[in-house]
């Protein structure tokens, strides 16, 4: 069992690492625009909806301004808003994601571009020292050997009643275009026999744990 729990504490460290640097191929996903969801100050309270995931029963909440797509329909709005390129990218990144233990549900804001991606995986308990195994240190040296800067902004384990949940932030830029860089948020919750990693892609610095503190799992 103790392996078992290893072996997918592992298998979380690799999704972060194939999340975090498959973004910096998806550079159509940033605007500058900024809306209400992004800057209200009481998000405990801000509108939003909750998407049953069917798979494994967990309820998650996104602003009202994120709509759930499915992997199609989500590639049929990046062609509309990029190049042919741009959308070839975005194809294989998702393809690769779709390829994972699991399974990837989709939820984008088509005003901030700001894409949520949700994997659903095998319940995987974890505590503040299993975490620093889920921290791949492999970002900052695989990011630098394809000439992209990372930066790490946060990484830590919290508890929530029973919901071990773990953050960690990173900011990616293309030095060839040292005014772009993007965001990307990454949050592991496990709690009553279920785990699922919370993928958030943003422009800009936006604090989502209020959203993610009201998944019900």
């Amino acid at each position: 069992m103790k392996n078992k729990r290893i072996y997918h504490l592992y298998s979380i460290r690799i999704v972060i690492l194939l999340m975090v640097l498959t973004t910096l191929s998806s550079c159509l996903t940033v605007t500058s625009e900024i809306v209400d969801w992004t800057t209200i100050q009481n998000t405990l309270d801000y509108p939003g909806n909750y998407y049953f995931l069917e798979d494994n029963g967990v309820n998650v909440y996104f602003p009202n301004e994120f709509e759930k797509f499915s992997s199609t329909e989500y590639l049929r709005i990046i062609d509309s808003l990029g190049t042919k390129e741009e959308y070839n990218r975005e194809q294989i990144r998702i393809e690769s994601l779709q390829d994972l233990e699991g399974t990837i549900h989709l939820f984008f804001d088509e005003k901030t571009r700001a894409l949520g991606m949700v994997n659903t995986m095998p319940y995987t308990p974890f505590n503040r020292k299993d975490a620093k195994i889920m921290l791949s240190s492999q970002i900052r040296n695989t990011a630098d050997v394809n000439q992209y800067n990372v930066d790490k902004q946060t990484a830590k384990y919290s508890k929530a009643g029973n919901y071990d949940i773990f953050k960690a932030i990173y900011r990616l830029q293309d030095p060839k275009t040292s005014e772009l860089f993007w965001y990307n948020a990454v949050y592991v919750v496990s709690a009553n026999k279920k785990t699922v990693m919370i993928n958030i892609n943003t422009s800009f610095m936006v604090d989502f744990d209020p959203f993610i503190l009201k998944t019900k799992m």
